[in-house]
């Protein structure tokens, strides 16, 4: 009986080696394909930097000089023979660049230190990539052309302080989850007809059939959960890095609104201050609420994809639900400075992730109730300096 169960963990385990051979093999493929198409070295022509395809057709801008004093800015259709397919800062060093860099001191034009209202992208731009119009705190008003069919990374307008209204192309396909992240000047979101792939409501981006919400940050105070929805892509961003932090905190982002649901969904249920998902318990949102919050009963798993209140940020306290299975350490929204105390009242001991986020606390307290004591301190034997295990009453 030991001997098959050895087997079958031993079968497990090679079966998950492969797997994830093979998907590191396929991702190093998708990466290779996509940097084959251009050549690796990069040319300045025209007050532009960036590279050429291969076939000699396109031109990707990385970098555009202007100057600092411009309202108005028109990306050029090309550079020296080739048209101008891509917007993409990159090869610089400097984090958080958007396309554009003041001819007179070489640096990123950043928010409040320019005069640019309005910027024309050419029709026969197909792709925007990270960051390109990020940090243009007076933009107002961008014009998108009619062939792009891609918004491929993050951040695209993020801290751009006065653009109210974006009206995405009928040709966009593809948009993803975090492109719109840090647009929170952002009133009204269009969507030009003939789409076929997404649609619009107030500010936030719908697939066509209403499936899945791409949630914008915007100046919305206020989401309503369609019937319909059955996957909400747009995740608060969760690293260390400054910039990202500032715009998380600075702006309120869904966990911080007035959230509501359809009766007739059939995807996620509101307990309290929880959203989480019918199927599998996995938490959503957990919305701005008081300093020592009560996770509602239903939520079985906490991971990094869950986003929280910024209130959440001090909590003291933190009282997890009985039907919790799974607590990944890294989707906790506190300063660890602050959070002394972790309830877990769980009748079976709960998976804990990432453990190694103990040591950045001061020194938590975790109460579990007296048969599990002595499995969590085993199980959390390595980090006694930094937790200490105890008794629920």
């Amino acid at each position: 009986m030991q001997r098959n169960q050895q087997v079958k963990r031993i079968s497990r385990i090679i079966i998950l080696a492969l797997l994830l051979s093979f998907a590191a093999v396929l991702q190093a493929k998708s990466i290779k394909a996509q940097s084959s198409a251009w050549d690796t070295e990069k040319i300045r022509l025209d007050g532009c930097e960036g590279y050429i395809s291969k076939d000699k057709k396109s031109f990707w801008i990385t970098g555009m000089e202007v100057s600092c004093s411009k309202k108005t800015i028109r990306i050029p259709r090309t550079v020296g023979n080739w048209k101008v397919t891509k917007l993409e800062p990159a090869g610089r060093d400097i984090p958080y660049q958007n396309l554009f860099f003041d001819t007179t001191e070489e640096l990123p034009l950043e928010s409040g230190g320019h005069y640019v209202e309005t910027v024309i992208v050419p029709d026969t731009v197909t792709e925007i990539g990270a960051q390109t119009f990020c940090l243009l705190g007076r933009l107002k008003k961008i014009t998108l052309p009619s062939g792009l069919k891609k918004f491929s990374g993050k951040d695209i307008f993020a801290g751009d302080g006065k653009l109210r209204t974006l009206e995405l192309p009928a040709s966009l396909v593809h948009i993803d989850g975090a492109a719109l992240s840090g647009a929170h000047s952002l009133e009204k979101l269009k969507v030009a007809k003939g789409n076929r792939k997404f649609s619009a409501e107030k500010n936030a981006l719908y697939s066509r059939n209403g499936a899945v919400l791409y949630i914008v940050t915007g100046r919305r105070t206020s989401l309503h959960i369609g019937r319909k929805v059955k996957k909400i892509k747009r995740i608060t961003i969760k690293n260390d890095d400054g910039f990202e932090r500032w715009l998380t905190y600075k702006y309120p982002d869904i966990a911080d609104r007035k959230v509501t649901i359809s009766k007739k969904n059939k995807t996620f249920i509101k307990k309290g201050k929880c959203i989480y998902y019918k199927k599998n318990g996995k938490l959503l949102f957990c919305l701005n609420t008081d300093k020592n919050p009560h996770i509602a009963a239903g939520v079985k798993k906490i991971n990094c994809e869950s986003v929280w209140g910024k209130k959440l940020v001090y909590a003291n306290k933190l009282y997890l639900p009985k039907t919790l299975k799974s607590l990944d350490l890294r989707g906790l929204p506190m300063n660890y400075e602050y959070l002394q105390k972790i309830y877990l009242p769980m009748e079976k001991m709960a998976v804990i992730l990432n453990k190694n986020e103990l040591e950045k606390m001061k020194h938590v307290k975790i109460y579990v109730p007296e048969a599990l004591k002595a499995r969590y301190i085993k199980s959390l034997k390595k980090y006694k300096k930094y937790c200490k295990v105890c008794i629920m009453k």
